[in-house]
């Protein structure tokens, strides 16, 4: 994973006690980021998901879809060296 997708990441989610109950959210929202992975597991597009919180931008989904891609990627990747 490059600095670069973390620092993207990090720009994109935040976690704070007094929020959500300390929920991963989309920065500066109150819309918990495994609310993304649930639009798209039950068949919604994206578009969908943006009408639905429309607080959430389209780099902020699109730097947490890559950051779990990635992550995927590596844990396959260990799992095929080990």
């Amino acid at each position: 994973m490059s600095e670069m997708a973390v620092l993207e990441l990090s720009e994109a989610v935040s976690r704070d006690p007094d929020v959500m109950s300390g929920e991963i959210v989309f920065k500066d929202t109150r819309v918990p980021v495994w609310m993304l992975f649930d639009h798209l597991r039950h068949g919604h597009r994206l578009s969908e998901f943006f009408r639905s919180y429309p607080g959430v931008s389209a780099d902020q989904a699109d730097a947490v879809l890559s950051w779990s891609l990635e992550e995927i990627r590596r844990l396959f990747e260990e799992k095929k060296s080990a």
